[in-house]
């Protein structure tokens, strides 16, 4: 019974931390904030994870596996071509940056601060570098069906087109005067299009 409460205490913290980090960052945060936020008195938060330091790290490790997992599992799926797997990656990225729309803002920013965080998380993921998904451009080149380009430039502008609209949409709703219906309904759009433009961006 006991061992289910702490769980369920833990969960709540983490809940609340995530919360308040991804408002106020690593710096702007108070132990206090996230207890208050908890609704757990500030021993309860100490005795569960200790420190700010300690907690701010599970929260940056969830978010950055987050942020990478979406795609472990299309990476290395043998059932998929790749412009498949380009279309399932682009479409998984922007539901999740829609479910949670500060997710690509907090891992962003934390990365500029922290790239090891990053690094670490990373390195146990599934790399691209070794992935399926690059080995079938790469067969794709073989055949004449691709341009040879460095595969990062790919990557780069497949990630700055999924995460730079969600990172501007606040500002995109001010100067705009859209809705965040509105906004919804064209990052939905940027599906195909950022597809469209990927494959160009390859394609003979």
């Amino acid at each position: 019974m006991k061992r289910g409460v702490g769980f369920s205490t833990q969960d709540k913290i983490l809940k609340a931390a995530k919360t308040v980090f991804f408002k106020k960052g690593y710096n702007g945060t108070r132990t206090r904030d996230i207890a208050a936020a908890a609704d757990v008195n500030l021993a309860m938060l100490n005795y569960h994870f200790k420190s700010k330091e300690r907690l701010f790290e599970v929260v940056m490790t969830d978010a950055l596996d987050s942020f990478i997992s979406v795609i472990k599992e299309v990476l290395n799926d043998p059932k998929t071509d790749f412009e498949t797997k380009l279309e399932i990656i682009v479409s998984k990225y922007i539901d999740k940056f829609k479910e949670e729309p500060q997710l690509p803002y907090f891992v962003v920013s934390q990365l500029y601060k922290s790239p090891e965080s990053f690094a670490k998380v990373a390195s146990q993921s599934n790399h691209v570098r070794t992935s399926l998904f690059l080995q079938q451009y790469q067969d794709g080149l073989t055949k004449g069906i691709y341009k040879p380009i460095n595969f990062l430039h790919l990557l780069m502008n497949m990630g700055g087109l999924i995460v730079f609209p969600f990172l501007i949409s606040p500002a995109i709703k001010k100067i705009s005067n859209v809705s965040h219906t509105e906004i919804t309904v064209l990052m939905e759009e940027r599906k195909n299009l950022i597809v469209g433009w990927l494959k160009k961006m390859i394609s003979k």
